[in-house]
């Protein structure tokens, strides 16, 4: 089963039936001899389908990366061009002349507006290759079991919306990965400066989303890194349905494409963390994701972090001030009922109820409610009759604040919330924030 996306971008011309006409389409005879030729500019091999009589894909040419197929054929035939993951990118009739770009530009084409370059980074990035090689995911970042099918360097310089944004060089490496995924491709492009990755990011955005496959904005996880989007699809494949992802975004002059596909019904938060983990590769490349020359997340940040909902990990980065004796902090953008919420590991109960303890003494004679549904409180909190740790509310000037600690984990977190929505705080706490087991 192949669930590799597409070659980046798309046709540029030539297609003279959309794809949904395919089980209607179909060959008639041998009518009239004509020619097909189609070169793929792609990093990936797509696939040449005949659809026969009947209207099934049949004779199958695949054709290789940087290859020209021609087809001696007849006007009366149906043809179908299918992308690496066998989806089908358009249905054409002889004759015509194909060209498969890797990079499909915006109608307006050309270098957009700049953006400014993200705080906390280097005034001068990196642009030499070692510095794009080391931003990509490697063996830790993804399961146990995954493989790696070796980096490729992809040929943009003759697109004009990458080298007239700066562009420098784009590598991809695609993984075959253990459930719950089954690919991912991760896809880097390295620019001389920050704005202009931000601007190609712009200009090329419907081609690096895939919009033509079917793909569309979704909201549903939080962005990554600057100028982060992320894009979903529902795919239906030979051995069932799919859900794909898309995440771009950039950090410093480096711009990325993780793809991430999963059977239909995986959770869809947990393609996020490795979006997450490209950034934070990212970022350390460039010179301003490391604290103390130390990459994030360390092992013991990793550990902390598979306890946190994959949603919200895919936007923690490691506390600037972590609790007294805690092994591992970070803070998070959860996007949800809470602006922020952190999250701090420590060896043993103990440790944690002291850090909560001392959190909690300021606001003692605040605490007073019934319920942190309603508005400031504190007491145990508990499962189905079983108590697994502590839980406070308190007004921090016009915020609302949740601590609590989970006795299973030795974890102590807390959310903040920008005013004073006791009931959404809470429902956050309750529903969405963790940590898990």
């Amino acid at each position: 089963m192949s669930a590799e996306p597409d070659a980046i971008g798309a046709i540029e011309a030539g297609v003279d039936t959309p794809c949904s006409a395919e089980g209607t389409a179909r060959s008639e005879g041998e009518t009239n001899p004509a020619q097909l030729s189609i070169t793929n500019h792609a990093a990936v091999s797509i696939t040449l389908y005949r659809l026969d009589e009947s209207g099934r894909r049949a004779d199958r040419r695949p054709i290789d990366p940087g290859a020209r197929h021609i087809e001696r054929t007849y006007e009366s035939a149906a043809w179908l061009l299918a992308d690496a993951g066998d989806r089908c990118m358009a249905i054409v009739h002889a004759p015509a002349d194909l060209e498969i770009d890797p990079v499909a530009p915006q109608p307006s084409g050309g270098p957009l507006f700049p953006t400014p370059a993200p705080s906390g980074q280097p005034s001068t990035l990196p642009t030499d290759e070692a510095t794009a090689q080391a931003s990509l995911l490697t063996t830790a970042d993804l399961p146990a079991g995954s493989a790696p099918q070796g980096v490729d360097p992809i040929d943009l310089s003759g697109a004009p919306i990458f080298s007239g944004n700066g562009g420098l060089r784009a590598l991809r490496q695609d993984w075959k990965v253990p459930a719950p995924y089954v690919y991912v491709l991760d896809f880097r492009a390295q620019f001389r400066t920050a704005e202009n990755a931000a601007a190609f990011l712009a200009a090329a955005e419907g081609g690096l989303a895939e919009t033509k496959n079917g793909f569309a904005r979704s909201t549903a996880l939080p962005a990554v890194g600057d100028n982060g989007r992320v894009y979903a699809a529902s795919v239906a494949r030979q051995d069932g349905r799919y859900q794909d992802f898309i995440f771009l975004f950039t950090t410093g002059n480096l711009l990325a494409k993780v793809f991430v596909a999963a059977p239909e019904g995986t959770p869809a938060a947990s393609a996020a963390s490795l979006a997450a983990a490209a950034q934070s590769r990212m970022a350390t490349a460039i010179g301003g994701g490391s604290a103390g020359g130390e990459t994030f997340p360390n092992e013991a940040e990793r550990a902390l972090l598979s306890h946190v909902p994959p949603a919200i990990a895919a936007g923690c980065e490691r506390a600037a001030e972590a609790p007294t004796g805690a092994l591992a902090s970070v803070e998070c953008r959860s996007g949800s009922g809470a602006g922020s919420v952190a999250y701090s590991a420590f060896a043993d109960r103990a440790a944690m109820d002291a850090v909560y303890d001392a959190s909690l003494s300021n606001h003692a004679a605040e605490t007073t409610g019934e319920s942190c549904q309603t508005g400031p409180a504190k007491g145990p909190w508990s499962i189905q009759g079983t108590v697994y740790g502590r839980l406070a509310c308190y007004p921090v000037q016009n915020a609302g604040f949740i601590i609590w600690t989970d006795e299973r984990l030795s974890i102590y977190s807390s959310a903040l919330r920008a005013d004073h929505d006791w009931g959404a705080l809470y429902r956050f706490w309750a529903n969405e924030a963790g940590p898990i087991e």
